[in-house]
């Protein structure tokens, strides 16, 4: 009886195998070549298809360069655009299946965000150090962005420093009034430029510096919130909480503790998403130092992430970037669909459908992407503009976002592609924006 279970499961094993090595051809694989700008590209055969069908794209999925038939072939050598990432997908025709993506960089990637940025004072001068970017291309240059507030750029939108790791500014009190500052730094090489670093702040004159926020726990209609002390200015003889439920904007006072406390605690929350932040005090009265950013927590059983292809929280008080691709995306889709773009004014008995592929597209790549709530009223969904989420909270209803017009000519009598970024103009018009789906999927498309 051993015997017979022993050769069983060897002729399991062996049908496994072989089971393994015939999936394994069913789909082919690509191997590419890159010579300057002239790239060689092939696959192995499937049996059984009678040609084979290439989509190349410059982002993930994408096919904004080229999509159709080529035959029979195995491959072929191309001259694609410099300084850019392609994807690439073959798909056999009559059998097996599409390949695996495969991505390959045409020139010079552009680089990774700098590392481990930081600002200090030393002597009166202001000295900003840091690490070379851990992926990417090699930087060519460095560029400094600096601002009044967090993530602003009103002082400072793009000072090269050079292909160095590390910038002085000199006797930088003379330059600056009293108060709290934030920088970050930006990579550049020829094929573009980075995301940005982590903001860091330093602090002049006799306020107290900027405390970090940390995770906020939560605990059924409970949070406890907490923060580290300033690295700079005045030590703090306390601390005040600004929260708020809804929205990040104009946060009231909710609490003051002690400066040797480090946390604060709230009860009875209602479910939903908060915002928070803290800032540092000192003296009597208290003059009050500046905040790092606006942090946020949610209250209740949180809705379950679509699934799909996303791109993970950011860090505690951070907003993730915009992303690069998205004008790529809206021209294929605008290529693809131009008569649903034609048609897609409601005002002239036209319909969203070419928005809502533009989502579909957005989506395939980055489930963050949604639409919009016009001025933020849940109900009244704007015709040609996408959003992004860039916090930690669920995406539904949520107005940690960015959002682009993406209809340029809208309802007129020649309506095209747009990507134009509208976050910086609602926020300052004194209206916000508010992430959805809810008009995409009852209209039938899959989250």
């Amino acid at each position: 009886m051993k015997q017979t279970s022993s050769l069983t499961l060897a002729a399991l094993a062996a049908f496994l195998f072989t089971a393994s090595i015939a999936s394994a051809q069913d789909k082919p694989v690509v191997n590419v070549s890159v010579a300057g700008t002239s790239v060689t590209l092939g696959w192995t055969s499937v049996a059984g298809a009678s040609g084979y069908r290439a989509d190349l794209g410059t982002y993930s999925g994408g096919s904004n360069v080229f999509a159709g038939n080529v035959g029979p072939i195995l491959g072929g050598t191309v001259s694609l655009g410099n300084n850019a990432t392609y994807f690439i997908r073959i798909t056999p025709l009559g059998a097996g299946a599409v390949s695996d993506e495969v991505s390959f960089i045409v020139g010079t990637p552009r680089p990774g965000a700098p590392q481990n940025f930081s600002a200090a004072i030393d002597s009166g001068n202001l000295v900003f150090t840091w690490a070379a970017p851990a992926s990417g291309g090699t930087p060519a240059n460095y560029v400094l962005q600096a601002g009044t507030q967090f993530n602003l750029s009103n002082l400072a939108p793009g000072i090269g420093v050079g292909n160095t790791l590390t910038f002085t500014v000199p006797n930088v009190g003379g330059l600056l009034p009293q108060g709290s500052y934030f920088a970050r730094l930006l990579a550049v090489n020829g094929g573009g430029v980075s995301d940005p670093s982590d903001e860091a702040v330093f602090t002049l004159g006799n306020i107290p510096g900027v405390p970090t926020p940390a995770a906020a726990v939560v605990n059924g209609d409970s949070v406890t919130l907490s923060w580290t002390p300033p690295t700079g200015g005045l030590p703090p003889t306390a601390y005040g909480i600004e929260a708020a439920y809804g929205h990040y904007v104009l946060l009231p006072s909710r609490g003051t503790v002690d400066a040797n406390t480090t946390s604060f605690t709230a009860t009875g929350l209602v479910p939903g998403s908060y915002y928070w932040r803290v800032r540092a005090y000192v003296g009597n009265p208290p003059t009050p130092g500046g905040v790092f950013g606006t942090a946020s927590f949610f209250v209740g059983n949180r809705p379950p992430v679509w699934t799909g292809a996303r791109t993970p929280d950011p860090r505690i008080g951070r907003a993730l970037p915009r992303p690069t691709y998205g004008q790529a995306v809206v021209t294929a889709i605008a290529g693809v669909y131009s008569g649903d773009l034609r048609n897609s004014c409601r005002e002239f008995g036209g319909n969203n459908q070419w928005l809502f592929k533009l989502v579909r597209e957005l989506r395939r790549i980055d489930t963050r992407w949604g639409l919009n709530w016009k001025r933020g009223n849940v109900g009244d969904m704007s015709q040609d503009v996408v959003a992004y989420n860039w916090g930690t909270n669920p995406d539904e209803s949520t107005v940690d976002a960015y959002i682009w017009d993406t209809i340029g000519g809208h309802c007129g009598p020649s309506p095209g592609w747009n990507w134009g970024d509208i976050t910086g103009v609602t926020l300052n018009s004194g209206t916000t924006m508010r992430w959805t789906l809810q008009p995409y999927i009852n209209a039938g498309f899959q989250p």
